[in-house]
């Protein structure tokens, strides 16, 4: 890809991180898959630890959750790991080259979706969640976790941040319970139905 070079290749997440301190490098692309923390970790680390690192996360399965969860760890595209074509992979390696963000289909029809709808009260303003809350209120919709330290292992948080986080899209939608707020979320197509 003309402007671009790999400086490095490597198997592991922590192979990566030790690779970082020695390596200038100005963008990763890093595997995440569904039910394996290791790729999501390795996100979230470089994230906090290499700020000026732009992060692509190649996901087995690029459909909510997993999506939210690599934004919310610090990707700023995702692709499909096994149907991206090259020309795609170039246009995310540019965008976030360039510091911009490269959405897929299914962060920009929730971005779209969360952006023109309108809060439960009648407010004139867009209901607006961050990516972690949309993670969050992601996995709120998964039926195997029903509680917030069950969501707190998955997103990898503190169990007493995830509950912020869960007041905070309380309050956004308008609800007072869990269920509530999904039924809201759906309605206000930030969730399938």
């Amino acid at each position: 890809m003309p402007g671009y070079r790999v400086v490095l290749a490597v198997a592991r997440g922590k192979d990566l991180l030790k690779a970082l301190d020695r390596a200038e490098v100005d963008l990763v692309l890093v595997s995440v898959a569904e039910g394996e923390p290791a790729g999501l970790s390795t996100l979230a680390i470089v994230r906090d630890n290499w700020p000026g690192i732009g992060l692509i996360a190649l996901a087995d399965s690029p459909e909510v959750p997993l999506t939210a969860l690599a934004y919310c760890a610090g990707a700023k595209g995702v692709l499909d790991l096994l149907d991206t074509e090259p020309d795609a992979l170039r246009a995310a390696v540019v965008e976030v080259g360039a510091g911009h963000f490269h959405l897929n289909a299914v962060m920009d029809r929730m971005m779209r979706a969360r952006g023109s709808q309108r809060p439960a009260k009648g407010s004139d303003a867009p209901v607006t969640l961050t990516e972690c809350e949309t993670t969050i209120l992601c996995w709120m919709g998964d039926d195997s976790i029903l509680t917030e330290r069950g969501i707190a292992e998955k997103v990898q948080r503190k169990a007493s941040t995830v509950h912020t986080h869960i007041k905070h899209i309380y309050a956004k939608l308008g609800a007072h319970s869990w269920r509530e707020a999904l039924r809201r979320a759906v309605q206000y197509g930030l969730l399938p139905g």
